[in-house]
């Protein structure tokens, strides 16, 4: 062959061999990054320990915890190697006369401590790969880093634990029914409730423990909550105790479908047999405290009608001594019977309030539609002499929306909150009244001042009875205002106030009233 051929010929193989490389360097970049893309660390070295090959998964495993546990790993497979001392059963022969056998040694899972000090732990799966002549080629472990499962492993076995002490240890008495209606759990104080041990409850159907008359209606709740039906979760019924004595309770179920398919009833179940009874008993204190406050009722007003007779007798006395004692000089006895006549006018007026604050209590009325502007204007011409006394003046609105109420329990609201007013508003008094429509259907009517207003840490209680006696001594209102909220409350409104405390800011008085219609009057 001549030269120039032969040259041909080699640089021709020279190519076929350069580009069977490059095929060869391609199919082992893509073998590579497949192996890196495992969730699995795969890591081979010599029995001497030199590493040959970590994919990305091994590596980073490695580098967390150091070169030493690549050591390690070696010393493991080869004292595995030892202990097995047979080839592996899965060694074959290639087409070169050479055994490659890659039998595991070790399956097994091992603590690591990283470079921070925190645990891993690794599931290692150890194998070494044979050659023909039975020597050690390499050795390989298969990595994979389970921490976080087992971590969750110790989770759900810590809330389980939790839940199981939460169920075992719960105050009501929990059980959970098959499909079949029957006991698969029963907690310690169900048995407790019932006098029975857990070992003749389950199996068993909880119908069996309760009384004849009250089994039906459980059977159907239970039949209807399991066919999908909504049906109320909460139910009383009565058991029978182990010692045959019966026991109010109240049972709280719920109908779940599990992972297979099938219906489950989860029950908590209270005894409220002792709960009944001092409910029972709290009625019919109540009941009894009901006719005792009639019967106070009833004193209030025979007190009150007692009093006005003599406090009548001495407003008339003091009214005709105003004419006919000449003993004193003219001024002083004008002053001294003006101020017996204003005391005892106060005196009556209180009585008054008494009288109809027992008569709100005792009488029932239905609120009929009201013409609020004849009710303002009764109240004002009461009034009169009030205003006159303080020089008030009085803001009224051109129109009035209909409300549901009673005129003369109304009436004595209106008067009460423009009284006051006069007599704690501004110098003088300027009053201003006015309603408008809330969105909740009720009618709000309201009295604004100019004076020095209500503190704020007083308002929460301006409206209470037992409070009277305190804010008439710190500044006025007194009974009037609980009057105001028992009238107002019984007709179906609430009382408010709002005020700054600010001096010359005054406040706004306010009741509602369920609207009858937005018609003007």
């Amino acid at each position: 062959m001549p030269k120039s051929d032969l040259a041909d010929t080699v640089r021709d193989d020279i190519a076929d061999l350069m580009a069977e490389n490059s095929l060869l360097r391609e199919e082992l970049a893509r073998l590579r990054g497949a192996l890196d893309r495992l969730p699995v660390g795969l890591y081979q070295a010599t029995p001497d320990g030199t590493p040959l090959y970590a994919n990305a998964a091994a590596q980073d495993i490695l580098d967390r915890v150091g070169d030493e546990t690549a050591a390690r790993l070696t010393t493991a497979i080869r004292e595995a190697e030892d202990e097995d001392g047979c080839q592996s059963d899965d060694a074959a022969e290639d087409g070169n006369g050479r055994t490659a056998g890659a039998g595991t040694l070790a399956s097994r899972e091992a603590v690591w401590q990283s470079h921070d000090g925190r645990t891993h732990h690794i599931d290692e799966s150890l194998r070494v790969i044979r050659p023909a002549d039975g020597g050690p080629a390499y050795y390989e472990a298969a990595l994979e880093d389970i921490t976080d499962r087992r971590r969750t492993e110790a989770a759900l076995r810590a809330s389980e634990e939790l839940y199981r002490l939460l169920v075992e240890h719960s105050p009501a008495g929990i059980l959970l029914l098959n499909d079949e209606s029957r006991m698969v759990y029963v907690s310690p104080e169900l048995c407790r409730i019932m006098g029975r041990d857990r070992s003749e409850a389950i199996g068993t159907r909880f119908t069996d423990w309760l009384h004849p008359d009250g089994v039906t209606d459980v059977v159907s709740r239970y039949e209807r909550r399991q066919a999908g039906e909504t049906v109320p979760d909460r139910y009383d019924t009565v058991a029978i105790h182990a010692d045959g004595t019966p026991r109010l309770i109240s049972i709280n179920a719920t109908a779940f479908q599990t992972s297979d398919g099938s219906m489950r009833t989860v029950a908590q179940v209270l005894d409220i047999t002792d709960r009944n009874k001092a409910e029972q008993a709290l009625r019919d204190y109540t009941e009894a405290l009901e006719v005792r406050n009639a019967e106070l009722d009833a004193f209030a007003d025979s007190v009150a009608h007692d009093l006005k007779n003599p406090l009548s007798t001495i407003i008339g006395f003091a009214e005709a001594l105003l004419e006919a004692l000449d003993e004193f000089t003219p001024d002083e006895i004008e002053r001294v019977l003006t101020s017996i006549s204003s005391m005892g006018r106060k005196m009556d007026s209180i009585i008054e309030e008494m009288l109809l604050f027992a008569r709100i209590r005792q009488k029932a009325v239905d609120p009929t539609p009201i013409n609020m502007r004849v009710i303002v204007e009764n109240a004002l011409d009461r009034l009169e002499s009030t205003r006159a006394k303080y020089d008030g003046r009085i803001v009224m609105p051109s129109h009035w929306p209909m409300a549901l109420g009673y005129g003369p329990w109304v009436e004595e609201v209106w008067a009460n909150y423009i009284s006051n007013a006069l007599k704690y508003g501004g110098t003088p008094p300027v009053i201003t009244l006015g309603s408008s429509l809330n969105e909740d259907g009720q009618v709000r009517f309201w009295v604004r001042d100019n004076g020095n207003g209500v503190e704020p840490e007083r308002q929460a209680t301006l409206f209470d009875g037992n409070k009277a006696e305190l804010l008439a001594s710190a500044k006025g209102y007194g009974l009037g205002l609980s009057i105001v909220k028992r009238i107002v409350t019984k007709l179906g409104g609430a009382v408010a106030v709002e005020s700054t405390g600010h001096p010359g800011e005054g406040s706004v008085f306010s009741f509602t009233l369920p609207a009858a219609t937005l018609a003007a009057t």
